[in-house]
């Protein structure tokens, strides 16, 4: 019986190439364990093991964080070489002209209406 592997392009490329990083969000990680899988935006789920994430001291990712990473294709499919874990900032944020306005508070509108 032979099979065929379909390589991703995604995950392959020369030596030479600089390597491509993607965006991703962690779809699960076991801490315990050590591993967990990446969900990109487009191509299959990305292995990731803790060696891979870029963080100082103790290094886990958390279900759904964003991350950007880069991968290798390996015999058992993709696997992350280099992961980033990020936040984003929260659309709910306060901005700077807030920060003095006491909570509950609405900003004014000074116009005039024609």
């Amino acid at each position: 019986m032979t099979t065929t592997s379909q390589v991703d392009p995604v995950h392959t490329a020369p030596a030479t190439e600089p390597p491509r990083w993607r965006a991703a969000r962690v779809s699960w990680y076991d801490t315990t364990k050590g591993f967990g899988f990446l969900t990109p935006a487009t191509g299959p789920d990305v292995f990731v093991d803790y060696t891979a994430i870029d963080l100082p001291g103790f290094k886990t990712l958390t279900t759904g964080q964003p991350v950007i990473f880069t991968a290798t294709d390996t015999p058992h499919g993709p696997e992350a070489t280099r992961v980033i874990p990020y936040r984003r900032e929260r659309k709910d944020a306060h901005t700077r002209s807030d920060a003095h306005r006491a909570p509950g508070r609405r900003r004014r509108c000074f116009g005039r209406a024609a």
